[in-house]
């Protein structure tokens, strides 16, 4: 599916789940890191004085930078809450199976339909980071948070909405 939702529609996804999911799809939501990356996230990549998450480089994806991402105020909190464990331990506890298929099988299509929105995949919430992050105008600044090139995001990522083109 190319459907991208709305920020209201994530918050209310968002606030239909609770523990390790609502985790994950908050920080996919915020950060606009892939779900396979947030499965592997350990608690040592963040700061939750400074409000950022560490990405490292990524063998596998078109991401050849260590990122410094910025994360918001209520994340941190929920994170501290979530309780920082072990450096090495997994920020979400689960297996990276389990977060990535379970997110997208079962439980995000069962927040989706809670909420009464629109189901999306958590790819879409990739996309949605990318054009929340492109409409504030500064290519460089997205760039440095996704870890691509400014034509990537254009080529790949930029959706444009109505209220876009106009």
């Amino acid at each position: 599916s190319r459907h991208t939702p709305t920020p209201a529609d994530v918050v209310a996804v968002i606030n239909a789940l609770t523990g390790w999911q609502r985790l994950s799809v908050w920080l996919m939501f915020a950060t606009g890191a892939r779900v396979g990356t947030v499965a592997r996230m350990r608690w040592h990549q963040l700061d939750l004085e400074a409000g950022t998450v560490t990405f490292p480089k990524e063998r596998r994806t078109k991401v050849k930078k260590t990122r410094i991402v910025p994360i918001p105020r209520g994340l941190v909190e929920s994170l501290r809450a979530a309780g920082p464990g072990d450096p090495d331990a997994l920020v979400l506890g689960v297996k990276h199976d389990t977060a990535t298929g379970g997110l997208r099988s079962r439980y995000l299509p069962r927040a989706c339909a809670a909420a009464g929105v629109v189901p999306f995949s958590p790819h879409a919430l990739r996309r949605l980071a990318s054009d929340e992050l492109i409409r504030c105008g500064d290519l460089g600044t997205y760039a440095d948070i996704m870890g691509h090139s400014p034509k990537t995001a254009l080529l790949h990522y930029r959706q444009a909405t109505d209220a876009d083109k106009r």
